[in-house]
């Protein structure tokens, strides 16, 4: 009897330690992947906003740097000075300097980014027959050189032509489906001044046909499907950045109207007309207006008049922000810093825009042109995110194909939304 009380006793000893241990190395191996992550993010970010790579060792991620609640990754005190001085000057110059080049020298202008892994280089890419003389590349070098350092280069193609090329692939996707040709994404690509098309299936045919069918000014690749991208209490104020259904608030609007309408604005694919919308345990309306087109990934809910609709953004923190201006299109530029606050993610993170015009397919809702494709992380549930820069509101999150996310633009966003109605859904910014 003492021999089967010893052995039942050991056998429960055993087992609870087994799991004792099972359950610590789950914790344990949870913690080595959530570091994983951050010291990959980590990597990323200083390798794109051109800071020191040794910095980003384990020993000195925890000794010297914190968690910048702006940017989501480590930096020291002094590197987040700098970037935040970088950022402010192109967002204060870079618009100005690509309007003075527009009506100075009228057609010359090809493109222009911002390469921030050089420090936050601009870059404009001059018709090559038309290049700028030294003395007027000095001369804009010397009006605008507070931002950094100015480059000039001789444009092969322009942006214009890049994207003509790109819309009439964009038009054909599915004339090359039915060839068996099936397109994922399209990418006008300013940096290496081509256009970049994401393939499910590459041969020597199908690169002979595209040669025949387009130009040679094109990269193809295989590449992934497009998928769309799905903080939880309940909230009485609504603000950008908080879970709804599965999705993430962008950002909220309101009616021109002397007594307002509000709306909730996220991305279209998280749901359709007449589709209920929670927040936490408050039922914040039924979506009233759909788009999904021409860059525009997005859909207005509303409304609850009992919540209030702030212009406040969640951070990591509620309330953490707020938007006070919106980006026009015309100064989005390839190379600009964005940031991403996702209900998933459950952070900011953040990136550079790498293009301006990114073509994909969804399976829910198939083909979108205009998509403005970007460098942040994101994960499924932030869908209708905002995306901004500081206080100003850019875009609404959509979602992501291969290593990049895709966002709507705020003017296309409100200008699709609104329709022939001029001012039904206007950004609340104060």
């Amino acid at each position: 009897m003492k021999r089967i009380s010893y052995l039942l006793l050991s056998t429960v000893l055993f087992f609870g330690f087994s799991g004792a241990l099972s359950a610590n190395s789950f914790f344990v191996n949870q913690e080595e992947s959530a570091y994983n992550l951050q010291h990959e993010a980590n990597l990323k970010f200083r390798k794109e906003f051109g800071l020191e790579q040794r910095m980003a060792s384990a020993k000195t991620m925890t000794s010297v740097m914190l968690i910048s609640p702006k940017y989501g990754v480590y930096l020291t005190p002094q590197e987040e000075r700098e970037l935040d001085i970088r950022l402010e000057k192109q967002e204060r110059i870079v618009p100005n300097l690509k309007r003075y080049i527009e009506e100075k020298y009228e057609d010359k202008l090809g493109m222009m980014y911002i390469d921030q892994s050089d420090g936050g280089s601009i870059n404009i890419g001059i018709d090559s027959e038309e290049m700028l003389s030294n003395y007027d590349q000095e001369n804009v070098k010397e009006l605008f050189g507070e931002v950094g350092e100015i480059n000039f280069f001789e444009a092969e193609a322009s942006e214009k032509e890049l994207d003509d090329l790109h819309m009439k692939i964009a038009s054909d996707i599915d004339i090359l489906s039915e060839e068996g040709i099936k397109v994922h994404y399209i990418d006008t690509n300013l940096k290496k001044q081509i256009v970049e098309v994401g393939l499910e299936n590459l041969d020597e045919e199908i690169e002979r046909k595209f040669k025949d069918y387009y130009s040679d000014r094109i990269e193809l690749k295989i590449s992934a499907p497009s998928q769309p991208d799905n903080r939880a209490a309940t909230y009485t104020n609504l603000q950008a950045g908080i879970r709804i259904n599965t999705c993430t608030l962008g950002f909220n609007a309101r009616s021109g109207a002397a007594n307002p309408s509000y709306y909730a604005i996220t991305a279209a694919h998280c749901g359709s007309l007449g589709t209920t919308f929670m927040q936490g345990s408050n039922n914040i309306g039924t979506v009233i207006k759909r788009v999904f087109s021409n860059g525009v990934d997005a859909m207005a809910i509303g409304q609850n008049t009992n919540l209030t609709y702030t212009r406040n953004l969640y951070t990591t923190v509620s309330n953490g922000g707020f938007f006070s201006t919106r980006q026009p299109l015309s100064q989005t530029i390839v190379g600009q810093a964005v940031f991403m606050s996702g209900q998933a993610s459950n952070t900011v993170t953040s990136g550079t825009i790498v293009s301006l015009n990114r073509t994909v397919t969804y399976p829910s809702d198939g083909a979108i042109s205009n998509l403005i494709a970007a460098s942040y992380s994101r994960t499924g549930g932030d869908s209708g995110a905002p995306v901004y820069n500081s206080n100003m509101l850019m875009g609404v999150h959509s979602g992501h194909v291969g290593n990049d996310a895709l966002y709507s633009q705020i003017e296309r966003v409100i200008n699709q939304l609104n329709g022939t109605c001029s001012n039904c859904f206007i950004p609340i910014l104060q």
